[in-house]
């Protein structure tokens, strides 16, 4: 119910583009929607999905044991962290975003990406830094974040800079900062 009935407040304006976009779009478009609500609202899902795309990037398969070792270090040792991750994991099967392989307990990639619209790339943009505690990411470290292995998108920096919902800030000679604009007072 958390992902989108009772949402944290921050999550607020998120949720209300989410839902307006989930009634425009296609049956296709509308796991990258839940997939941008639960890295929002579950830090957990989100810390999950980026270490699952990192493993991915270096190899072609990771086991539940890699994965959980750095749920562990990250999150420290808790009972309930072993089992949400296994929860996670098997939700990220169910969902197609992940493939069971011969080996039980290992993990590989959905065959094809999903590719998304725009303006639904620009919404998991959104989770993401609502999920950063800072609120703030470099441009190419969100453009190419790892929790968002199983989909494709084509925004640029120049989309990041048109989207109402972000402020983009120079810092150094090429390095470019994205955060989320602060609520105007009404």
């Amino acid at each position: 119910a958390r992902i989108w009935a009772k949402v944290p407040p921050a999550v607020d304006p998120l949720k209300t583009r989410a839902v307006a976009a989930f009634q425009a779009s296609k049956a296709r478009d509308h796991l990258a929607l839940h997939w941008a609500m639960a890295i929002a609202s579950y830090p957990i899902f989100s810390d999950v999905a980026s270490t699952a795309g990192r493993l991915l990037t270096l190899q072609d398969t990771f086991s539940l044991a890699q994965l959980t070792n750095r749920m562990v270090a990250q999150w420290s040792e808790r009972p309930v962290l072993v089992k949400s991750t296994q929860r996670i994991i098997r939700s990220l099967v169910d969902w197609g975003t992940l493939t069971d392989t011969e080996t039980k307990g290992v993990y590989a990639r959905a065959p094809k990406p999903l590719p998304v619209s725009g303006e639904i790339a620009l919404l998991l943009c959104e989770a993401l830094l609502l999920d950063n505690e800072h609120h703030a990411l470099p441009a190419n470290q969100l453009l190419d974040h790892p929790a968002l292995f199983p989909f494709t998108h084509s925004l640029t920096l120049a989309d990041l800079r048109d989207e109402p919902a972000f402020d983009v800030h120079r810092q150094g000679i090429d390095g470019d900062m994205v955060e989320l604009r602060a609520p105007q007072a009404t």
